[in-house]
């Protein structure tokens, strides 16, 4: 073949490939009248492009916040509204992104979410109503029609042309860029998605053909919490801050960036709560709806009804209908149309309350989540970060007469505290930590990178765990902690199954085995037989709560057995105790201890009665599951109890007392 046969093979090649790759023509608009009215209004554009998704008649709620999405939209403004789970907000804040797009209102939407996962969720949802909703292509073919081309093959995008120019279309994971098509208001127009803890600052887009830069002008923050941020005070504060200064800045200093926050209140002064809040942030302009506005006022007839619906659903059917306008007088549902299989939205809503339960109900359907009984005497962080005192870490208070230590040993981390202790049980935490140290201020166990696998690669999981403790309890143990003060008893947990052994041998190879002891904390409930209650042998040693048996059973050497829930309960009373109170127990200053907080607050107590005794049994909060700084303090008291720290009897009186006047929220 001459080079002049394969130039010309090589050129009809290409230019055979370019028309495949042309999308030109455009289809003409087909309702020029439709894409004229759903412009100027967001309601419309959703029930004649969506109709699928908005199928029912709005409420006013809805129409509430579909006028102040645009708002937001059309000219600016912070927002955030709280709605009841499955009313639609996600859906509506998906449908706002695409009309403030399509209009060419907004140039850059960045959507925000409480993690990448929801986030790229988000962006399916749009994708797939930006290549599949057939009416959109009727009406704003410069828009979907190149998408439509692509035929869902990503790849596509990066060679699509238009009357010879490239379009730019992208269509990735986190990013879409609608195409530049001459003409069209939205050309080059992007929706971005990000996880809130991620990469957001600094985000900004060059347009193609020296078209300038843009930067985000529009964020919605859907949801932008998750039920484990919601329970940390910490991570709350966390998020508040990415909001006010990361995002609320991406728009630089040139113009105001528009943010909308649909949203649902789990805990009181979570996230939600926060943006709601009026004193709070006066600058965002707030709703907040419960999916029933009053509830019925016959609390007698409902609980007939609940009884009688654990019999089934079609005899409380019947009775509902029998007896429906007592059972609904004084009720007010927010959206009578949104009744699921039930007769009514008020025997919706009640269903919803009575399947999910009174707490959950209140806080994802109500947006008023409920402070439980149980968990109003509970700690909470405001409560522990009141309890800091001038001393800093590692200094003695002198009314210190003892020190002891605890170390709780996990797979990746030895998390530890050494704590002080008067003879009347007033307490100073001296020191707190982990093995290895983190580099972070806030972290999970879940989440840390630097290890014990990390520190001490040789020899597998059991090794390093050996060596982190060796090296822990010696730099402890053989330090002088002022006037001559060194850690009298240091426990060791041993619960954990697969290293118990592990954790007895470490204690009897140690040089300082005469101070150290394996310990294992022991659930002993209002069903359970107290520690005390058990007969004691020859050689036991036993105390408040605590025993020391003779004769370890299958492991070799001694160990002490103690009442997990006892002990949580003594170190919540010390915690609560006012300040002054020589019973009290303090935290060192010139630290951040919300981390150490969200610990000590990851359980509450639940006072059970069964055979003719009450017991706090505490309880694990499900948004949080990191306390081990908690069971760190507590083995510290025990071993301050093993060594003679005894609490006044005339002072459990004056704490109960105070605790009935006094709470912590």
């Amino acid at each position: 073949m001459s080079y002049d046969h394969r130039d010309a093979a090589n050129a009809w090649a290409k230019e055979k490939s370019r028309k495949a790759r042309d999308i030109a023509p455009l289809p003409a608009v087909k309702n020029k009248v439709r894409k004229y009215e759903t412009s100027c209004s967001l309601a419309k554009f959703c029930k004649l492009y969506q109709p699928d998704l908005y199928d029912m008649p709005w409420s006013e709620a809805h129409l509430d916040i579909i006028n102040c999405l645009e708002k937001a939209i059309t000219g600016g403004g912070l927002f955030t509204f709280a709605m009841p789970r499955g009313t639609g907000k996600t859906t509506l804040s998906e449908s706002a992104t695409i009309w403030a797009l399509i209009t060419g209102y907004r140039r850059y939407v960045m959507l925000v979410s409480a993690t990448e996962k929801h986030a790229q969720q988000s962006l399916e949802n749009l994708k797939n109503e930006l290549s599949t909703n057939e009416l959109l292509l009727e009406d704003w073919p410069e828009v979907v029609y190149p998408i439509h081309k692509l035929e869902r093959i990503a790849r596509r995008s990066a060679g699509q042309i238009y009357n010879g120019e490239p379009t730019y279309l992208k269509w990735t994971g986190q990013q879409i860029m609608l195409p530049t098509i001459p003409g069209s208001k939205c050309s080059g127009s992007i929706i971005e998605v990000r996880g809130i803890t991620g990469a957001i600052r600094g985000a900004k887009y060059n347009l193609p053909g020296g078209g300038g830069a843009l930067r985000p002008e529009l964020v919605l923050l859907d949801d932008p919490q998750t039920d484990e941020s919601a329970g940390s005070i910490a991570q709350c504060e966390t998020r508040e801050d990415i909001i006010k200064g990361t995002i609320l800045g991406l728009t630089g200093h040139q113009s105001k960036i528009s943010a909308v926050m649909p949203c649902t209140v789990i805990r009181q002064k979570d996230l939600a709560w926060r943006f709601l809040s009026n004193d709070l942030h006066p600058e965002w302009e707030s709703r907040s709806y419960r999916l029933l506005k009053r509830m019925p006022e016959n609390k007698k007839l409902w609980d007939k009804y609940r009884e009688i619906r654990t019999g089934g659903r079609a005899e409380a059917d019947k009775y509902y209908l029998e007896n429906k306008v007592e059972l609904d007088a004084g009720a007010e549902p927010l959206w009578g149309q949104c009744s699921g299989d039930c007769h009514s939205a008020i025997q919706y809503a009640m269903e919803l309350f009575y399947s999910v339960g009174e707490r959950a109900f209140w806080a994802e359907y109500q947006n008023e989540p409920l402070d439980t009984s149980e968990e109003a005497d509970a700690l909470t962080v405001e409560g522990i970060l009141r309890k800091i005192n001038v001393y800093k870490r590692y200094q003695v208070p002198p009314n210190i007469q003892r020190l002891t230590m605890f170390v709780d040993v996990h797979k990746n981390l030895l998390y530890y505290m050494v704590a002080g202790w008067s003879e009347d049980f007033g307490g100073q935490v001296i020191d707190y930590g982990t093995w290895p140290e983190q580099d972070i201020g806030y972290f999970t166990m879940r989440s840390i990178d630097n290890t014990l696998g990390n520190v001490y690669p040789a020899g597998g999981t059991e090794a390093s765990i050996m060596a982190g403790l060796n090296d822990i309890i010696g730099y402890k143990m053989d330090r002088n902690w002022g006037d001559g003060m060194h850690v009298e008893l240091c426990l060791i947990d041993a619960n954990w199954g697969a290293m118990t052994g592990l954790v007895y041998n470490c204690v009897a190879n140690s040089k300082h085995a005469a101070r150290l002891l394996p310990s294992h904390g022991r659930f002993i409930g209002a069903t359970s037989k107290p520690l005390n209650q058990y007969f004691k042998k020859v050689g036991d040693l036993s105390g408040d709560n605590w025993r020391v048996p003779k004769s370890s059973g299958r492991w070799e050497g001694r160990h002490v057995t103690f009442d997990s829930n006892y002990w949580k309960s003594f170190i919540q009373a010390r915690i609560m105790t006012p300040p002054g109170d020589r019973s009290s127990l303090y935290l060192f200053s010139g630290k951040d201890h919300k981390l150490l907080a969200d610990h000590w607050c990851a359980e509450y107590p639940v006072a059970v009665t069964a055979r003719n005794r009450t017991v706090n049994e505490w309880k694990a909060r499900p948004s949080n599951d990191d306390n081990h700084w908690f069971d760190c303090m507590v083995g510290c008291a025990v071993a301050a109890s093993m060594r003679g720290s005894k609490l006044p009897v005339n002072n459990i009186g004056k704490v109960k007392r105070k605790r009935r006047k006094v709470r912590y929220f």
